[in-house]
């Protein structure tokens, strides 16, 4: 018995021993995991409630700081606002006029020399852009290069100089005018006219304008004549007096110039001159501003025995030539010899042609408006309407226009309309003598007391 009691005693000790040690071991297990997951739910609340009240106080913070930026913004004046003013523009104290503007002095005030600008060829500026062509039978005035004025910081307007302050502007031909081109200053003295019987050609071949009766006048001027002989003589069929500039190398000059005399137009000598582009042609017979005087002059010898019964000439091109002083003096010095008017087409802005027509005491004038930059009839009769506004606030106008095909069917309608309407055509010598009427009487008329 001694022998089997240990072992009894054994087995029944062994199993209870690896019953309770497992299941105190699990319990103890499953409590502990409890508990981290208790530990660990209750610091992520913490840590969110924590989170939140951060984000809260952030938000409110920053609603605080954009609103007094709101406030700063509005107590503050806003900037005034950059405007771009118009090169050219005269100043008169308001805003967007350039206060050191100095109006063009050079222009006779009491010819009205500031003629009328043609807005479709001037007021859109392309710089160094020559507009003037041959082939097509036509030309535009070449466009002027306008400088771009810098965009400055607002600043405050800068005070108003009292009106006693002001100097008088100088009147031009007084001795105070300022000169445009300082080349002016040393033109040579005009020639003397060569001393003939009766009146100048200008006069004696002029056509007889019809009755004024205080109506405005209107000069139209057909350029570019002679070289389509078909369109030239649709144009010498229109109603008169038409003036009609015929090319200088044109043929048959003689036999045209006689059908548009005898259909009652005045004649003149449309002169090419070099245009400012030198890939643009002006033809033969070009006046050029490298050719010596003696040279300019055997050219105008040449030009003027094309054809008789004209009363002057105007430009053909010449963009370039009618803004040489040297070469324009040279030209108008012998149409002043011969007794002779000029007609400045007008084709640059910088041409000095009526300046050294007025100092030589040469009949002229100058162009208003292109009535046909675009071959379109509405486009030529919206054109000639505007030319009827120049004559109505000035009581003349000279229009220039081209033989083409919707200029002369805008004309055929347009003429005879001028009567009803209170015009009256006259031939550019009429307007030309009526220029030089009102200057003999501006320098007859005594000086206004200060």
């Amino acid at each position: 018995m001694a022998k089997f009691a240990p072992k009894k005693q054994r087995k029944k000790n062994t199993p209870v021993q690896w019953i309770v040690k497992p299941r105190r071991t699990k319990v103890l297990s499953v409590t502990d995991k409890l508990l981290d997951s208790l530990d660990s739910f209750r610091s992520s609340l913490s840590l969110r409630r924590h989170g939140f009240i951060l984000a809260v106080a952030g938000i409110f913070a920053g609603g605080i700081a954009v609103g007094v930026g709101i406030g700063g913004m509005s107590s503050s004046p806003p900037p005034a606002p950059v405007t771009e003013t118009p090169v050219g523009s005269p100043s008169d104290g308001k805003a967007g006029s350039p206060s050191n503007f100095v109006p063009p002095q050079f222009l006779d005030a009491a010819m009205d020399e500031v003629m009328h600008t043609d807005e479709e060829t001037f007021a859109e500026a392309d710089p160094g852009q020559e507009l003037e062509n041959l082939d097509s039978g036509w030309h535009e005035p070449e466009k002027e290069p306008v400088a771009e004025e810098p965009r400055m910081k607002p600043a405050a307007p800068p005070p108003k100089a009292p009106a006693a302050a002001a100097k008088p502007r100088p009147v031009p031909g007084a001795g105070g005018e300022v000169r445009r081109n300082p080349e002016l200053a040393a033109l040579p003295p005009p020639p003397e006219p060569v001393a003939e019987e009766g009146m100048p050609p200008w006069r004696r071949y002029a056509v007889a304008a019809p009755k004024m009766d205080g109506r405005p006048r209107i000069a139209l001027v057909i350029d570019d004549l002679g070289v389509d002989k078909h369109r030239s003589a649709a144009v010498t069929d229109l109603p008169g007096p038409l003036t009609t500039a015929f090319l200088s190398y044109a043929t048959d000059l003689l036999a045209q110039t006689r059908a548009a005399h005898a259909a009652g137009h005045e004649l003149i000598i449309h002169v090419p001159m070099e245009p400012r582009n030198p890939d643009t042609d002006p033809g033969p017979d070009a006046l050029l501003v490298g050719r010596n005087e003696t040279q300019i002059r055997n050219g105008l010898e040449q030009i003027f025995s094309r054809f008789p019964g004209y009363v002057g000439i105007n430009n053909h091109m010449g963009s370039l030539f009618t803004a040489n002083v040297r070469g324009m003096s040279v030209v108008l010095g012998e149409l002043k010899k011969r007794g002779l008017l000029f007609l400045d087409s007008r084709t640059s802005n910088a041409t000095v042609g009526p300046e050294i027509a007025r100092r030589y005491g040469l009949p002229h004038a100058v162009r208003d408006v292109f009535i046909d930059n675009d071959n379109d009839v509405p486009h030529v009769r919206a054109r000639l309407a505007e030319l009827e506004r120049v004559a109505l606030q000035r009581g003349y106008a000279v229009g220039i226009g081209h033989p083409r095909d919707a200029t002369v069917e805008a004309l055929r309608g347009w003429l005879p309309s001028l009567q009803r309407k209170g015009f009256v055509l006259v031939p550019l010598s009429s307007i030309v003598r009526q220029r030089q009427e009102q200057t003999a009487t501006v320098a007859a008329a005594p000086p206004r007391a200060p």
